[in-house]
């Protein structure tokens, strides 16, 4: 502002994120306590319903982070515009509202998808576990792959493990499954003799070249957390 040049905010979260950015401060101005489970259900700007305490990220607006995220949404309004990574056929409610946003807010733009399609290097991905991984894929049928991978924090507790690879073998489809755990070998975690009831099916492994698997031809599904990117 003081060299009048004007600011910008891009937003690599999505619209409807945006519009639980505008509502905190806003409550925050009547009601200045945290989020918590036992409060009402929040009338979001940009939502299509009132959203429950209870499906909000975890740990995301309590205590000195919801601090943080009141003081940071509240400088918002200052700036000239506000790019998102988002495009309006998907998100369309949500820009909707914001088209017909009081002039006191900056501009919104769909500015997405804002995407990279490299791999990023795996931090654990011995090139020799790249090989056998496609390698593998190499050997399966055009589309008959499904591919499951709960993203970068996707860490999953032993139950959830256990309860996914009983569907698998369940469903007796060719499967790719990228487990990542905190502590144990995701091995360790896997039901007893799964491995072996599923090697013709399945094959199971820490990170993945995720990019290259879901170009390949053999990858025909893909179960995912839906994470942004």
């Amino acid at each position: 502002n003081e060299f009048n040049l004007p600011s910008y905010i891009f937003l690599t979260c999505n619209a409807g994120f945006l519009g639980m950015v505008k509502y905190l401060p806003e409550r925050h101005r009547k009601i200045a306590s945290e989020l918590d489970l036992k409060s009402s259900d929040h009338q979001i700007p940009g939502y299509v319903s009132s959203v429950p305490c209870k499906v909000l990220p975890p740990g995301q607006f309590v205590k000195e982070s919801y601090e943080a995220w009141v003081e940071i949404a509240d400088k918002f309004p200052g700036a000239k515009g506000i790019l998102v990574n988002s495009f309006t056929c998907l998100e369309q409610h949500a820009f909707d509202y914001f088209a017909r946003c009081p002039e006191n807010y900056p501009p919104v733009y769909p500015v997405g998808p804002v995407l990279s399609l490299e791999d990023r290097p795996a931090p654990d991905l011995d090139p020799s576990d790249r090989e056998r991984i496609m390698r593998w894929l190499e050997d399966q049928p055009e589309c008959s792959v499904v591919y499951l991978c709960f993203g970068s924090f996707g860490v999953l507790c032993a139950p959830q493990i256990e309860e996914i690879a009983r569907a698998l073998e369940i469903s007796g489809h060719r499967f790719l499954w990228s487990i990542r755990t905190e502590k144990a070998s995701p091995y360790d975690l896997l039901p007893e003799g799964f491995m072996d009831r599923t090697a013709s099916k399945g094959l199971v492994c820490g990170w993945a070249p995720q990019v290259e698997v879901l170009a390949h031809k053999a990858t025909g599904g893909f179960v995912s957390h839906c994470g942004w990117n």
